[in-house]
């Protein structure tokens, strides 16, 4: 671990909600890079893999460019920029870096979920990254996540998520009457209780997709201490 790597002094949730605040719009914009739907003014008409990244790059930065001072906070889908191995991974790092040049909270969307030793490494790879948060899986239990949490650093949970398969799983019904989504909030709100910061929310925030309307005032009710992440809002695909 590259023990220079950025630090967020601040406590994660205080930090985004005055970003937040400053902007006036409690909105995050989402950057997946696809090349193939990129706008023509980014677009190269040559499609070799370097060119296809140096497009990428372009768009990342031109889209942080318009929307710093507008916009608090930015969610890289890492995917979309692995796919192109170690160059792919050095356009991803230089938007982030960009992004906290503009003064724009960064949230990286890896979806990271692990135990012990592994948790302690991705969340390290976040930080150096320069994420102020990390979305990740609770399946594997909450306590490998607290590590996300270090250096002023949050993590948004996956409770109910955006895809249509996801009811497959989270919905379910559980003996006790609740939902596989309900009891992973409620799993989420013990597990954040001890981060909770000045302006009255936690470290550890929520993914709770838009497309899943019925469920956000229960989820809601649930979590009255935890950012929600709402994917599936606006354009999709």
């Amino acid at each position: 671990v590259n023990d220079a790597a950025p630090t967020a002094t601040a406590h994660s949730a205080d930090r985004l909600l005055q970003a937040i605040g400053r902007c006036a719009a409690p909105v995050c914009v989402g950057l997946d890079p696809v090349f193939e739907r990129l706008p023509m003014a980014v677009r190269s008409v040559i499609e070799a893999p370097e060119a296809k990244i140096e497009s990428i790059d372009r768009f990342t930065v031109g889209v942080l460019d318009a929307i710093a001072g507008h916009v608090p906070v930015v969610k890289f889908q890492s995917a979309c920029y692995e796919r192109y191995g170690s160059a792919g991974i050095a356009v991803l790092h230089h938007g982030m870096e960009h992004a906290a040049a503009l003064g724009i909270e960064v949230i990286l969307d890896a979806k990271r979920g692990d135990i012990g030793l592994t948790a302690a490494h991705y969340s390290a790879s976040a930080r150096l990254a320069g994420a102020d948060w990390t979305t990740v899986s609770p399946y594997l239990g909450f306590e490998p996540i607290h590590s996300f949490l270090d250096e002023g650093r949050g993590a948004f949970v996956l409770v109910r998520t955006s895809n249509p398969d996801s009811d497959a799983v989270q919905s379910l019904v559980l003996d006790d009457g609740r939902t596989v989504a309900e009891a992973m909030a409620d799993l989420l709100v013990d597990a954040g209780a001890a981060s909770i910061g000045e302006l009255g929310y936690s470290c550890l925030g929520a993914v709770v997709g838009a497309t899943k309307g019925a469920d956000h005032v229960a989820l809601r009710a649930r979590m009255p201490n935890q950012l929600f992440l709402v994917p599936g809002f606006g354009a999709q695909g």
